[in-house]
């Protein structure tokens, strides 16, 4: 599900991982779950009172999975303390990071997830379960082969990509800055491309962060660094970018 978010955000069907869910989740608007933020979901600090290590856990992923609607049940749940502020591993959670793809996409996640991610890693043989309301199950039960587990593996170890294709994206210019803030690193960027025409092609998300954009977040960014210099990637395709 967190795959398939980040995709989500280079395609520009989410703006931002800092955006609440009620965004893309108008129901949600009014419920404890609308005011955290995707990132917030994927991080499992939604502030909601919802922890799978407690049976009484009001949010209990037993709970949830007996509900004849999740959805319904995650509206309901109530919040314990800020979203944002405490981490607390539960599947309510990630059910919800799912729908809001499926919201921020228009298609439901299993759906979305075989075109973006399953399909260019020629997965062939999986299966992704539904909830009782026929949502797909973003917390889990994602069914696949070893081999084509150890796909996505290699995918995630190559930085999103795949056998010489960008399936996702190293991280956005709001993770630099983040990055800088949080725990200042020798920092890399996959360039790929001289000109903003080009690293569309190569690097879907410079549709949204062009190059010029890279620079400054590069340039703020050694402010912080440990080391004065970034190193820049730039993988040589045959008569594509070197030239």
């Amino acid at each position: 599900t967190a795959l398939l978010a980040t995709i989500a955000l280079d395609r520009g069907a989410i703006a931002s991982a800092q955006d609440p869910v009620g965004k893309y989740w108008p129901e949600a608007a009014r419920s404890p779950i609308g005011a955290a933020t995707i990132d917030d979901l994927l991080t499992m600090r939604s502030g909601l009172d919802a922890e799978d290590e407690v049976s009484a856990s009001p949010g209990h992923e037993d709970r949830m999975d007996e509900a004849p609607d999740p959805a319904a049940f995650a509206l309901s749940v109530p919040a314990r303390e800020a979203p944002g502020t405490v981490y607390r591993y539960n599947s309510l959670t990630a059910s919800a990071a799912g729908l809001v793809v499926a919201r921020a996409t228009g298609e439901d996640l299993a759906d979305f997830g075989a075109k973006a991610l399953f399909g260019p890693l020629r997965l062939g043989a999986w299966r992704w379960d539904k909830d009782a309301a026929g949502h797909t199950k973003g917390q889990g039960n994602l069914w696949l082969t070893t081999r084509g587990l150890a796909a996505i593996g290699e995918m995630v170890r190559c930085a999103g990509e795949y056998q010489g294709r960008r399936i996702v994206s190293a991280g956005g210019i709001a993770m630099i800055d983040r990055l800088r803030e949080d725990c200042p690193v020798a920092l890399a960027v996959s360039l790929h491309a001289p000109d903003d025409a080009l690293r569309d092609e190569l690097v879907p998300l410079n549709r949204k962060y062009p190059i010029a954009e890279l620079m400054q977040a590069c340039r703020a960014y050694l402010e912080a660094a440990p080391r004065d210099f970034i190193t820049f990637e730039y993988c040589m395709l045959d008569g594509v970018n070197d030239s």
